[in-house]
């Protein structure tokens, strides 16, 4: 999957790909499409990605 970030910061780009590997196992298990869900906006992976660490 690729995600393209529209303000060009490789940094974010990095950060999502890695949040997306991560995140993956847990989210198919739940039937997630997480390209469907993040290809147009950034903030939603923001909110799945606090909500994940307030899991731990």
């Amino acid at each position: 999957m690729s995600h393209t970030i529209k303000s060009g910061d490789f940094g974010i780009q990095a950060k999502v790909n890695s949040t997306i590997i991560a995140l993956k196992p847990f989210t198919e298990n739940k039937g997630i499409n997480l390209s469907c869900n993040f290809k147009n906006d950034i903030k939603d992976l923001i909110i799945v990605n606090s909500f994940k660490y307030r899991q731990y």
